[in-house]
């Protein structure tokens, strides 16, 4: 009878990520952690569209004192203001300007001389946003936003431009001075909340004092709940976009901090 054969497994040994290198580890504790906060703000996103959700919407002349959702037409309280970039009359704008530049880089080197390399990245050199006060009309009364109380603006595509500067000659005063050479195009983005744009208005609503006439509630940030939003979409828009965009980021983030925790582990039980 033939001998048996003695059958020998081998395994591949397990390859480490960082080799030890405390500069390597640093990064992937880095993304880690990012990725738990990425988590954390999807999560809070996600309870935050909930809670306009539940946020009860009445006709401004209804409302009662505490946090609500009102809807309607943007009328300034004096003047307008008239955006940098496309000239519109609006209540508040917000804008940057970035420039498009090419930047040499060493890289390798030959007996002769160094390998210059050439990179393209964007440089923000400009931003601003500038804001007046304004009331919110419908059909039942108008409401006055305070401004003091900060707003989240939340405006969609509609309300937003992105415009190129190619010929070096500045836009409607903003960077008059001629694109310098490195500059590959220069990139204008604004945002605008304009006069007449239909909104919805969530935080916490008062009566107004003697004082601020004109107006029928004052509307501002709801201080249990942090809400104070401006959106140029209806409340139930709002919240979906929230609802979905949430769990994506916390998904997102959960899966980035999974990877850089395997990573982790896997280099511990090598070392």
């Amino acid at each position: 009878m033939a001998p048996e054969k003695e059958v020998i497994e081998t395994a591949l040994p397990l390859q480490s990520v960082t080799n030890g290198e405390p500069a390597i580890v640093a990064v992937i504790a880095g993304t880690f952690i990012v990725g738990l906060l990425g988590a954390y703000i999807g999560y809070s996103r996600y309870q935050r569209s909930k809670l306009i959700e539940e946020t009860e919407t009445a006709p401004i002349g209804s409302v009662t004192q505490g946090r609500t959702a009102i809807s309607g037409t943007v009328r300034p309280v004096e003047e307008p203001l008239e955006s940098p970039v496309t000239e519109s009359d609006c209540v508040q704008y917000s804008f940057s300007v970035k420039d498009l530049v090419e930047t040499d880089t060493e890289g390798g080197s030959s007996s002769d001389s160094d390998v210059v390399d050439s990179e393209k990245e964007w440089k923000r050199i400009e931003k601003g946003s500038d804001e007046t006060p304004f009331y919110v009309d419908d059909e039942s009364g108008a409401a006055l936003v305070e401004l003091e109380d900060g707003i989240t603006y939340n405006m969609s595509s509609d309300n937003q431009e992105l415009v190129d500067d190619r010929h070096g000659d500045g836009m409607h005063g903003l960077s008059d001075d001629d694109i310098p050479n490195d500059v590959i195009k220069r990139q204008y983005t604004e945002s605008v909340l304009p006069i007449g744009e239909e909104v919805c208005v969530l935080g916490e609503s008062r009566r107004p004092s003697e004082a601020e006439e004109g107006a029928d509630i004052i509307i501002g940030r709801d201080p249990e709940s942090d809400l104070f939003i401006v959106a140029d979409k209806t409340k139930t828009e709002l919240a979906d976009s929230m609802s979905i965009t949430g769990p994506l980021i916390a998904l997102g983030g959960l899966a980035v901090s999974g990877v850089m925790l395997i990573i982790l582990v896997n280099d511990f039980v090598l070392v």
